[in-house]
């Protein structure tokens, strides 16, 4: 066979695979993009979810914080309101008890005037003498135990510091010691059984320990002057807890060591019975 019988034949075969070729590759082609075009529909469509999605987390979470914010501003609000009040009514208590320290200031006084009194040797003597008795009752000055108001410092206890509150019951503590003597002595009375200097001595030392001294010195007759310091003290602890409410361990044992020692004076006085 000679070449030129094969030029018709090779030509035919390299067309048809010229032709599959390009077929191969337009259909590769347009696959290709077929699968692009669908590729960035979904593409598109799922950005487009995503950016959907976004937004409505981002709408979620600024609600989210709205109400986080409200919420918290709500508390801050409550918790200022709260503290307002708490704020108003300690300060309300801190003139109930020094008012209550004021309208009893007769019984103090009373209390002054028979710290100086030897109530041992008045007592062994008032029974016959009735000079002595009507000398007792002059020194009340008509002194009445029952206008005596000590119901309303109680109700502000929860709202003033434990040191205020053990110097307070300390006053009431010493003043109703003496004030107990009188109410038996004006009346002829033998007192004895009711002294208790220890324990009053016990308590003044508990509130103002550098007082030793001058206790051993003076002896108990000196209430007059430990009754004025004590005053003093409980004012300023109400002039600084208007300022700052704040207590501290030290102070909080103090304050129970002085409550202590006042619950062992007034259990001694409420032992004699008190017409």
């Amino acid at each position: 066979m000679q070449l030129t019988d094969w030029i018709p034949s090779l030509t035919t075969t390299g067309l048809l695979s010229l032709l599959l070729w390009l077929s191969r590759t337009l259909i590769t082609t347009r696959l290709t993009r077929s699968v692009q075009h669908e590729f960035d529909k979904k593409l598109e469509k799922l950005k487009s979810e995503f950016r959907a999605t976004e937004k409505t987390l981002e709408a979620s979470l600024a609600q989210r914080s709205a109400e986080l914010e409200s919420l918290r501003a709500g508390a801050l609000n409550g918790i200022n309101q709260r503290r307002s009040l708490l704020d108003k009514r300690r300060l309300e208590s801190i003139d109930q008890l020094w008012g209550t320290l004021v309208r009893n200031h007769s019984a103090r006084s009373l209390a002054r005037s028979m710290s100086t009194l030897k109530l041992e040797s008045i007592a062994e003597r008032v029974g016959d003498d009735g000079q002595l008795r009507e000398f007792m009752k002059t020194l009340g000055g008509g002194f009445d135990a029952t206008k005596l108001d000590g119901v309303t410092a109680h109700l502000v206890r929860p709202h003033v510091s434990d040191m205020s509150w053990a110097l307070y019951s300390a006053i009431q503590a010493i003043t109703n010691y003496y004030v107990a003597h009188w109410l038996l002595l004006s009346q002829g009375l033998d007192s004895r059984g009711l002294i208790a200097n220890d324990y009053a001595q016990s308590l003044i030392l508990a509130v103002a320990p550098e007082y030793k001294e001058y206790l051993e010195t003076h002896g108990l007759s000196a209430s007059y002057n430990l009754l004025e310091r004590l005053e003093t003290l409980l004012l300023a602890e109400l002039q600084r807890i208007m300022m700052d409410p704040q207590q501290d361990k030290e102070s909080v044992e103090q304050a129970a060591n002085i409550l202590d020692h006042v619950r062992g004076l007034n259990e001694k006085v409420h032992s004699v019975a008190v017409p």
